[in-house]
């Protein structure tokens, strides 16, 4: 410690000696910089007043207990004045063992409130179609006004924006507002996808290593409104310049949320550049092959759930467990885990989804309907259909991970959204390597008729990848051909959000109903004043899951929609990069998010064939 350094011990009015705090700092700077420090110190509970507003004094208390400090009476000529050099104050080093600055911030803010208002945040909270709610202040109009803001899916075709409930106005925003007409092009599906240029080595290492610390998990508490994280290039006035940056996504820029800081202007030396983004699902078409309910099990087909409301997804890979040396399937985490169970143990898993079968179901009923020359081919078909139900439980679910994974092998976490479900019905068979698609539709989109899953991506091998071509087979879509953004990246997915398609009631998301404990966690989140309980009390509103290092895609948009969730996702040789997820859309495009397969297979204890 220099000679110009003094430490001090600080302590919030009202709080108590235990809760008091060190600092160091140059005492030739100023009781106005002193006051800056320590609003540093105390993110995010002194987030939402200037630092002109904070008072501080100069006492001498020994912090021993809490008697003296009840008694104590802060007089005029004990506060320190913004101007003066702190040196100024204390002219002999402080004694050790007491406080000597007393912190008086200003008194919190009242909550506006009203039982209408109440009730009416109560409904929303409850709809379908809420994103989430929020208190916020206007940046882009410079308004210091504290106004509640509702984030919903289908404000685009809706006239009103604003509510008024008594003297308060809630104002609603879309999901994608800002961007989603405007900032993505429309793309003819002929359209060759775009070659991105690979970041710096030196950014992807100081990225990597800022993930587990500046990146980590206090920062995004700090920023609940953050929904990704990745390297790239900065933007400038909208257009994309050769500076590399750290990329920040959000949703909604240009409000701040009550509980959250802004964002910092560099990080590792490296600028910031904050690009609005959000979750989304594109609309897309069917694949018949991947649907249909197959005696000889491929790659690429549907699975499914019928606990709770069921769910419908993609087969992954065929795999082996490392210990016992079981074969089995992989899949979502999210597909194969979905029941009112917590632990999902021992849920059966089908080929086809039910949710597949009874949508074809569906549809040859509605043919006869329409037309009645069908009735006969709409019974037989039907009953075709049900007896393909009776047989095709094809798995049990064993084990799965939705959320960051340590790997003990890289020392780094991973995200992972994938599940082990081992394989129960000798009647069928597995087909480790093929994929559900034709010959001829293999050949049709300039693939090798003979081309199979023949191999996984390593970790080391990703550091040599600067532009991939890759294809991947999912039961809603088909064959649909993308590239690798050579990025690195870490993605937030909202667990109450419906974009990948999974039912509401799983173990650890608060199901939206008009439950007394679910309304109360929530108001209980609104109308706190305590801004450091506000992140605790809204995760469990709206619970997130980050997953780092994630492998990045882009495809078409309608080439990778939520039935998609859980396919491959492979090179034009065969080899395979990791398991798709979920679905991003950002002002520069859409994207598909996977966990790579080196990661899953550690993670899930099983090994390829």
């Amino acid at each position: 410690m220099s000679a110009d350094t003094i430490e001090l011990f600080c302590l919030v009015q009202g709080n108590t000696v235990a809760q008091a705090f060190t600092l160091k700092i140059d005492q030739n700077k100023s009781i106005g910089q002193l006051k800056e420090v320590i609003k540093m110190k105390k993110t995010p509970e002194f987030n939402f007043f200037a630092v002109d507003q904070v008072s501080l004094w100069k006492v001498q208390i020994q912090g021993d207990s809490d008697e003296k400090l009840n008694k104590l009476k802060l007089r005029k000529e004990d506060q320190l004045l913004s101007m003066r050099k702190i040196s100024s104050y204390f002219t002999e080093k402080p004694l050790e063992g007491y406080i000597h600055i007393i912190i008086e911030p200003p008194e919190l803010p009242m909550v506006p409130w009203s039982d209408s208002l109440e009730s009416r945040l109560c409904q929303l909270y409850a709809s379908d179609n809420i994103v989430d709610i929020f208190w916020g202040q206007n940046l882009k109009e410079d308004d210091a006004t504290w106004r509640i803001y509702v984030v919903t899916r289908n404000l685009l075709r809706q006239s009103e924006k604003t509510e008024k409930i008594g003297d308060q106005v809630i104002n609603f925003i879309a999901v994608e507002e800002g961007f989603v007409s405007a900032e993505i092009p429309p793309q003819n599906p002929h359209d060759p996808l775009p070659t991105w240029k690979k970041t710096p080595k030196k950014l992807q290492k100081a990225f990597d290593e800022a993930l587990d610390n500046e990146l980590g998990l206090s920062f995004r508490k700090m920023h609940y409104n953050l929904v990704g994280m990745s390297t790239g290039y900065k933007r400038i006035q909208g257009k994309f310049t050769e500076v590399p940056a750290i990329i920040l996504y959000v949703r909604q820029k240009g409000i701040l949320r009550r509980g959250c800081v802004k964002f910092p202007d560099e990080i590792r030396g490296y600028p910031t550049d904050i690009i609005e983004a959000c979750v989304a699902t594109p609309y897309g078409f069917g694949a018949s092959a991947c649907q249909s309910y197959q005696e000889n099990i491929m790659l690429g087909s549907s699975i499914g759930i019928i606990e709770s409301q069921g769910t419908s997804g993609t087969l992954s890979a065929v795999v082996y467990d490392k210990d016992s040396r079981q074969i089995g399937i992989l899949s979502c985490e999210h597909i194969c885990r979905l029941s009112d169970s917590s632990t999902g143990k021992d849920v059966i898993i089908y080929q086809p989804s039910h949710k597949d079968l009874d949508n074809l179901k569906e549809s040859f009923v509605e043919m006869a309907r329409v037309n009645k020359t069908y009735i006969k081919i709409s019974e037989e078909m039907c009953n075709k259909i049900e007896e393909d139900k009776k047989k095709s439980a094809l798995a049990y679910y064993k084990r799965g991970i939705q959320g960051n994974f340590f790997s003990k092998i890289h020392e780094k976490y991973f995200g992972i959204d994938a599940a082990f479900c081992i394989f129960s019905n000798i009647n069928r068979t597995l087909c480790p390597n093929k994929f559900s698609i034709s010959p001829e539709d293999l050949k049709k989109e300039k693939l090798s008729e003979d081309i199979y899953l023949n191999d996984f991506y390593e970790f080391k091998e990703f550091d040599d990848i600067v532009d991939i071509d890759v294809f991947k087979v999912g039961k809603a879509t088909g064959l649909t051909f993308g590239k690798l953004v050579p990025i690195y990246s870490a993605v937030s997915i909202d667990l109450r959000n419906k974009n990948i398609e999974y039912a509401k009631k799983q173990g650890i998301i608060p199901p939206y109903n008009d439950d007394d404990v679910d309304k109360r966690i929530f108001i209980g989140y609104m109308k706190t004043r305590l801004v450091e309980k506000i992140n605790e009390m809204r995760q469990q509103c709206y619970p997130t899951v980050w997953f780092d290092r994630q492998l990045i895609f882009e495809f078409k948009p309608g080439d990778f929609v939520p039935g998609d969730s859980g396919a491959s996702v492979v090179n034009k040789e065969g080899k395979a990069l990791g398991i798709l997820h979920a679905a991003w859309i950002t002002e520069n495009s859409n994207y598909a998010i996977a966990s790579p397969y080196f990661a899953v297979f550690e993670a899930l204890d099983v090994v390829k064939e």
